[in-house]
């Protein structure tokens, strides 16, 4: 045997190429992905604020479907207000749905439904402490057809605000709006 065969125990010259990344390639991959990376994470800081406002803004209006659906079922008033003793038009502390039993206006000992906790550092403004709803599910007369709420992020940088209409017939409406 001449080794041109390949019969067993030939030797065959053969190249073999080099397994792995070379140092160049290596630095060039960490510098690409450092770029995209640069970019990537303001945009993608954005978009959680962005779901997060959002996130809140749909739980307001869900806190506002509660209590116009409690008070149909109860078949009395039901009340949204900023959270016990807050006596200024900010909501962000939080809010709760109760229902006046004894009619005194004041939430008192078994009349709470539910109770919703702190936006975490965005604000929730309006032009009123407290929503009332009727057994037909609409805003009482003692309050104007509609109100607007205002929730703003801590930081208006590359956010928009959302703001939260009621109508007087209780129907909630979220718009976008520009952060001011």
């Amino acid at each position: 045997m001449d080794g041109t065969e390949g019969g067993f125990g030939t030797v065959h010259n053969r190249t073999f190429a080099p397994l792995g990344f070379t140092l160049i390639e290596l630095m060039v991959t960490i510098a690409l992905l450092s770029i995209l990376l640069t970019l990537g994470v303001p945009s993608f800081h954005s978009l959680i604020r962005n779901m997060s406002l959002t996130t809140q803004a749909n739980q307001f209006v869900a806190s506002v479907q509660l209590a116009r659906s409690e008070a149909v079922r109860r078949n009395r008033s039901v009340l949204l207000s900023a959270q016990a003793g807050n006596t200024t038009l900010h909501w962000e502390q939080g809010w709760q749905v109760w229902s006046d039993n004894n009619g005194n206006g004041s939430l008192d000992g078994g009349e709470l439904i539910r109770q919703f906790g702190s936006l975490g550092g965005n604000a929730l403004t309006s032009d009123t402490a407290m929503l009332r709803f009727t057994s037909n599910g609409f805003l009482d007369g003692r309050t104007p057809q509609g109100h607007v709420f205002s929730l703003t992020p801590s930081s208006c940088a590359g956010v928009s605000g959302r703001s939260i209409s009621i109508n007087g017939t209780g129907h909630p409406s979220v718009e976008e709006v520009a952060c001011l």
